[in-house]
């Protein structure tokens, strides 16, 4: 038996292999929320052996060195497997493979109207681009070694939110929902701040119960759904927010896809760990939501 089937052992549940980030981790039968609480109470052990892992290892390292060879930032961003590292970090491994998106978006100044990330509905490109400052800084920010270190563990996060995707994607919604809701700097009582997040709009609206239709409605219609059906405030309420989690938990009909995200881990969640990274250096978030409908996707951002 090895380390990640002792753990499994010990709260019951069996598990597959993690070498190389491979293998299943399983959380056992029962419903979601029992799964759920089980995750919970295994993370520490499980974050710690993901952060130990050959392969996680083996990225953080050519990420590093990368990032020390690179002069520019149009060089880190032409390394494919940095440009990997960069996505998952942000919680955004469901992009991988839109190259030339990525680049413009990432190089281009955020505060300029008419850039690029002002006019995609995916709100991640923009705080990308206004955490990183590529078109400011050059790499500055990215080599800050408090940044790094922030988010080299938000890269371990994803990595370690894939795994749990692959048994129910619902889990690692509902655990980012729950880093988003205690210790995000969004206003989050703006309707339009939550469905601009496809981490937010995707367990709001499942959780309300709102069918994947209504984004061809428009903007002001979708968030009417919304505050028609919950207080936003009560999202300030531990309680229920956990009440919340569970609902979402319940009526999310993925959990029975076992692997259906991947090695990718479109489910991960979306957090708001870049709220707490280097005030001076990383940017304000997405700020608003601008624009039409809104886009599924994953994000999976360590708090």
């Amino acid at each position: 038996m090895n380390n990640w089937q002792a753990v499994g052992a010990l709260f019951g549940v069996q598990t597959g292999g993690f070498s190389g980030v491979g293998g299943n981790m399983a959380l056992g039968g029962g419903d979601p929320i029992t799964q759920y609480r089980t995750a919970q109470s295994m993370k520490d052990r499980q974050m710690e052996m993901v952060r130990q892992d050959p392969m996680v290892k083996r990225d953080i390292a050519e990420f590093d060195k990368a990032l020390e060879n690179a002069e520019t930032p149009e060089d880190l961003l032409k390394n494919r497997r940095s440009m990997e590292f960069l996505l998952r970090g942000l919680g955004m491994a469901d992009q991988i493979g839109n190259d030339a998106l990525i680049r413009k978006s990432l190089l281009e100044d955020p505060t300029k109207q008419d850039a690029l990330v002002n006019r995609l509905q995916d709100k991640r490109y923009k705080e990308g681009a206004e955490m990183f400052r590529f078109a400011e800084l050059g790499l500055e920010a990215v080599r800050n070694e408090e940044f790094k270190t922030k988010f080299t563990e938000s890269y371990v996060q994803q990595r370690y939110e894939e795994k749990l995707a692959e048994t129910n994607p619902a889990i690692p919604d509902a655990m980012a929902f729950e880093r988003i809701v205690k210790d995000s700097k969004k206003d989050l009582t703006n309707p339009y701040n939550v469905l601009g997040d496809p981490l937010l709009r995707r367990v709001v609206t499942t959780a309300l119960d709102l069918p994947k239709q209504i984004a061809v409605q428009s903007v002001e219609a979708q968030a009417r759904a919304v505050t028609t059906r919950m207080d936003l405030n009560d999202l300030k309420d531990p309680d229920y927010v956990d009440k919340f989690v569970q609902r979402f938990l319940m009526n999310d009909t993925r959990g029975g896809q076992q692997g259906g995200m991947g090695g990718l881990g479109g489910g991960g969640g979306n957090g708001a760990w870049q709220t707490n990274l280097l005030s001076g250096l990383s940017g304000g978030g997405g700020g608003g939501f601008g624009g039409g409908g809104f886009g599924g996707g994953g994000s999976g951002i360590l708090v």
